[in-house]
């Protein structure tokens, strides 16, 4: 018995796909041969995009999904129920290396942080009233160290959380160590932390 066809976008597509079929990505038609074509699942990269107004050219829409980077989309847990440090830092890194410095989204949700996030520069951190919650003792949530260059804070920018110790002893909301220029935090609310702030220029 075949299985049943996993709901999705499909287009007729011509060609021989004998042997593919597989009700899943690769559908028969039903008075078809798979010889001469097939109904293909379409994915974010074969599927249009186009902006309205003059002068918009057409995308995919995987490319214009892409130009957003979020915590979530590396693996985050937005439940607070499992630590999301790698997936925060994934999310920096990526955009570090990719491009140099870029935006990191964070959802509305709760995250479990037991360790640091180290904060390249240039990556700006956008929270959506996102609450970052130590998960045990001596967590410092973000560790920035200048002198290390590569977590150099240039362009920093953290903006929309909240952080909170969680009931928990020796959390740090940022550490910031010989940083320089524009390291800003706004609307960033400490809560139950025992340092909000540690910087030493």
């Amino acid at each position: 018995q075949a299985s049943p066809v996993v709901d999705g976008l499909f287009m007729w597509t011509p060609g021989n796909f004998t042997g593919q079929s597989d009700n899943q990505n690769i559908i028969k038609a039903d008075s078809t041969a798979l010889s001469e074509g097939a109904w293909v699942r379409q994915g974010t990269q074969s599927i249009g995009f186009r902006q309205g107004g003059t002068g918009a050219i057409t995308r995919t829409v995987e490319a214009k999904v892409r130009e957003v980077v979020s915590v979530i989309d590396f693996g985050a847990d937005a439940t607070g129920s499992t630590d999301v440090v790698a997936a925060f830092q994934a999310a920096a890194d990526y955009l570090y290396n990719t491009y140099g410095r870029g935006t990191v989204l964070v959802p509305i949700g709760v995250y479990k942080f037991l360790d640091s996030v180290y904060p390249p520069t240039g990556v700006r951190w956008e929270g959506s009233d996102a609450l970052l919650k130590a998960g045990t003792n001596n967590v410092t949530f973000f560790k920035i160290d200048g002198s290390s260059g590569r977590e150099a804070s240039y362009f920093s920018r953290f903006h929309g959380f909240t952080l909170d110790g969680g009931g928990y002893s020796e959390v740090v909301g940022f550490d910031m160590r010989n940083w320089r220029l524009s390291a800003g935090l706004y609307d960033i609310v400490f809560q139950d932390t025992d340092y909000g702030l540690i910087c030493q220029h």
